[in-house]
Order: C-alpha cells, then structure tokens, then sequence
C-alpha cells in the first residue's frame, strides 16, 4: 500500500525522499497512463488530494482484516469534495470511472 511504501523506503530505509515517493504514487503513474488530470496539483486539473502527517502514518491493515484504514490519514478530496475527513468517511461519492 501506499502507506506501507512511505513507512518502509521513506522512514526506515531512507531510499527515497517523501517527495520521491509521492512522485512515483501519484505523478509518476497517472502520466504513464496518459491521465493528464491526475497526479498533479495544478489548477483546472482533477482536485484529488490527500492531506496526511508523514509522521504519523502507519499501516494497520493485515489478510485479516484488509479494510483496516491507516494511522495518520487527515482528510481525502475526490473532486475536491471531502470523502474523508479527520479518519472518518463522510458518505459523498464524487468519482468517476477514468478514460483514457
């Protein structure tokens, strides 16, 4: 996951940067795909952001319970619309199926 991959290359092994990380999440992907609204915090593109503390982040989901949602997770935009905020889901379903 995305929060198992900031905990292990990020703060424990230190082979990447968060910003590299992040990168390699968001940017990185979306423009292998050809997804030229995602991935980038730009304006007139796709408001998708996540707001988080690297500090804090901590994965505690396991094959038991999958749907576990991480530690340190603050608020997720879709849309720019709140599907999260302060940990807990807020009910709005702002997405969209992606086209290439």
């Amino acid at each position: 996951t995305f929060v198992r991959a900031i905990e292990r290359y990020v703060r424990e092994r230190g082979v990447l940067t968060l910003e590299e990380a992040v990168a390699k999440m968001t940017g990185l992907p979306a423009g292998r795909l050809g997804l030229r609204t995602k991935g980038k915090l730009i304006p007139g593109l796709d408001a998708d952001i996540l707001l988080f503390r690297p500090e804090a982040l901590h994965e505690r989901d396991s094959y038991a319970d999958p749907a576990e949602f991480a530690e340190g997770m603050g608020t997720v935009l879709v849309a720019g619309v709140p599907v999260l905020e302060n940990g807990a889901i807020t009910g709005a379903k702002p997405g969209k199926i992606l086209k290439r």
